[in-house]
């Protein structure tokens, strides 16, 4: 029997060696924001509310709004100063008068405990939505505002 001859079989190249894929950063874990949503009264005025990331509002500026949009935005600054400011519990038979700014912690005609915020010139700067059950609530709800409030981003409606 003839032998066949095959032809040496050629070596395979080298694979080439693939670029690392770039190891990913984890991802950043940030917080959810609050934005202070800024809009027009049907009346002309500005106001703005403080809503959180569940949707929540946590307060609506006080009184009648702002006639121009830079004073607006100077209140919701104001809240920012002032949010850390001491809080007098109206609800109490006894209670100490506090300076402004201050907030104060109320009961609403359906006995709701509610607060307020007020300037340091004594103008109301905001007051919360809803009204809570309890007064324990209530101070909970403070100091949600005081977390939301110091990096909330200023939005149009």
């Amino acid at each position: 029997m003839a032998k066949i001859q095959t032809k040496p079989q050629k070596k395979a190249a080298p694979a080439k060696k693939q670029p690392k894929a770039q190891e990913k950063a984890p991802a950043k874990v940030t917080q959810p924001k609050a934005q202070f949503v800024y809009y027009k009264t049907a009346k002309g005025f500005y106001n703005y509310r403080l809503v959180v990331s569940n949707g929540e509002t946590l307060v609506v500026g006080g009184g009648t709004g702002y006639a121009a949009l830079s004073g607006c935005k100077a209140g919701i600054e104001s809240v920012r100063k002032t949010v850390g400011a001491h809080v007098e519990d109206l609800t109490l038979k006894k209670h100490e008068e506090l300076p402004n700014p201050k907030f104060e912690i109320y009961l609403d005609k359906a006995e709701k405990y509610r607060y307020r915020l007020f300037a340091r010139n004594g103008e109301l700067l905001c007051n919360c939505e809803q009204g809570y059950a309890s007064k324990d609530g209530c101070k909970k709800a403070l100091e949600s505002l005081a977390k939301w409030v110091k990096d909330a981003e200023i939005v149009a409606e």
